[in-house]
This record gives structure tokens, sequence and C-alpha cells, in this order.
């Protein structure tokens, strides 16, 4: 397990940011909806320049979740991708099951030219999308995870963050479904560990 930083927007933002960097954390986890912020607000803006600059990973859950959208709408991260171009960032749920479409146009439309090929620094995280009723506000299905590979690369996918929220028996049925896709062998490593290793400097992706 590797363990991420978070903020308490009730005190300065740039000291939290350096303080999680400082204490070896590879990245800091947000959920706009939960902790009540705007995500192209000022107190936001302070957070991605410092995280951008310290190199720090940020995991954004997305989706419906009983607050004013205007606050956290998906396509909105379009915009941090556009002031912030070094941040990487991931998009939790790829959208949720209402945002999906939203979440592979911000991904999508960020993808640059780097290492000899077009990748973007907006990743889609695979967490809770794989439960029909129990997670029916993130479900995506197979249908719409392999349609997220044919349009983005499995290089953009990243199954991993924002646990250990599910049990066993959830992570299992997961990779499951993540192996029956169809997919290479080489597309399964990059989704299930290969793109999480290199995003956060570890394991064999350091």
């Amino acid at each position: 397990l590797v363990g991420f930083g978070t903020i308490d927007f009730n005190r300065p933002i740039a000291d939290q940011v350096r303080e999680i960097h400082d204490l070896g954390f590879p990245g800091i986890k947000l959920h706009p909806a939960a902790q009540k912020f705007d995500v192209l607000g000022e107190q936001a803006w302070e957070l991605y320049r410092e995280a951008e600059r310290l190199g720090l990973f940020l995991t954004f859950h997305t989706g419906i979740h009983w607050h004013r959208i205007k606050d956290y709408h998906v396509i909105h991260f379009d915009e941090v991708a556009y002031h912030f171009p070094e941040l990487r960032f991931s998009l939790e749920h790829l959208g949720g099951y209402h945002f999906y479409y939203e979440a592979l146009a911000v991904i999508l439309n960020n993808m640059r030219r780097r290492d000899g090929g077009r990748t973007s620094n907006v990743y889609g995280g695979l967490t809770s999308v794989f439960e029909r009723e129990k997670q029916r506000h993130w479900y995506m299905g197979p249908e719409r995870l392999k349609d997220a590979v044919w349009q983005l690369g499995a290089g953009q996918l990243i199954f991993g963050l924002d646990f250990p929220y599910n049990g066993i028996a959830e992570a299992k049925s997961a990779i499951e479904m993540i192996r029956g896709l169809g997919l290479s062998s080489e597309e399964e490593d990059l989704i299930l560990a290969g793109n999480l290793e290199r995003v956060l400097g570890i394991g064999s992706g350091r």
C-alpha cells in the first residue's frame, strides 16, 4: 500500500502540499464534492501550482456525489490541465456513469507528443466501476471499459488508486473483468500495474 496525503481547505494550502511532499507521499487524494471546493477556485489553483512544482500526482473523485455539480463538473478539469500542463492527475471512476464521455474528452483533448508517442498527463482511474448494482453511480461495464482503451490507449488507464474502499472479493472481480476484456497481456499489465508504478515512480516503473 502507498499512502497519499489530503488537504484541509480551512488551512493554508501551499504549506500542506509541501508537508505532504516532505513526508514522502507521492500524491494527494482530492474529493471536491465531499470537501466542497471548486476545482477552478483560487484555493485549488494554489494547490495545483505547488503540486506541479513538486511533482506530486493528484487523484480526484469524479462523478455524481450530492454536491453542486458546478464545483466539480468533469469538463472543468480541462481547464486544470490547460493551465498546469506538467501537473499529472487522474479522474477516478472515469467521470462516473453520468460523465463518462466528458472524462474521455478531457483526457483525449490533452494528449501531447511525448516520448515518441501521444500521451496525456490526465489519466482515467478505474476505481469502483465494476459492480453494476453496488456501484451503480460509477459503473462502467465491459463495453465502456473497452471503448476507453480504444479511445485513449491502455497507457492512460489506472487500476489501483483510491483503495482500500473495496473488499477482496470486489477487487478480484474487478481484476477478472479487466482480464476478460480481450486486451493484450501488455495492455493488461499497463492498466493493472505499469501505469501506476510509472506515475508514482515506484516498483518496476521507477
